[in-house]
């Protein structure tokens, strides 16, 4: 899906002639969320981090909402670790891990790891400044309540 809605982006949405032509790659945030999810009211808290213009990508944290049954508060528990404790510790080496639900990834990065197979139109080649991570993605798993979550249920 990330491939379609890339090929998207740059062959209608950013295309010559559209009211977006000419946006600059760096300063567009694809946001990615599966159809059972729910983005936090609060995700637009996820744009401080783009500020750096080092930063390719947020991994929001993902919560499991209903967690009645064992098997969704199993889940969520899995999403909780993957997200306060790996995520963590992947950040402080300076790589992420992003995750199908809740990434937001700058246009510019996912331009730069594009494999030739998404190619359908002329690469647009926008080089992420100097000092860019090797991994074009930085992830953020603020702990705090109000936390920049997605949200999906499982039944």
């Amino acid at each position: 899906a990330l491939n379609a809605a890339w090929t998207y982006l740059h062959g209608t949405v950013l295309a010559a002639g559209s009211r977006f032509a000419g946006w600059d790659p760096r300063q567009v945030i694809v946001t990615v969320v599966d159809a059972d999810g729910r983005l936090s009211p609060n995700v637009g808290q996820a744009a401080v981090h783009f500020a750096d213009p080092r930063v390719g990508g947020v991994q929001a944290l993902v919560t499991i909402y209903n967690r009645r049954s064992f098997l969704t508060w199993a889940q969520d528990m899995e999403f909780a670790v993957f997200g306060h404790v790996f995520q963590r510790g992947r950040s402080a080496m300076g790589t992420a891990n992003m995750g199908g639900n809740g990434q937001l990834n700058r246009l510019a990065a996912l331009d730069s790891v594009a494999a030739s197979t998404w190619r359908r139109t002329p690469p647009r080649r926008t080089p992420l400044p100097q000092g860019t991570p090797k991994s074009p993605a930085r992830s953020s798993a603020p702990t705090a309540r109000g936390e920049t979550a997605s949200r999906r249920t499982r039944i």
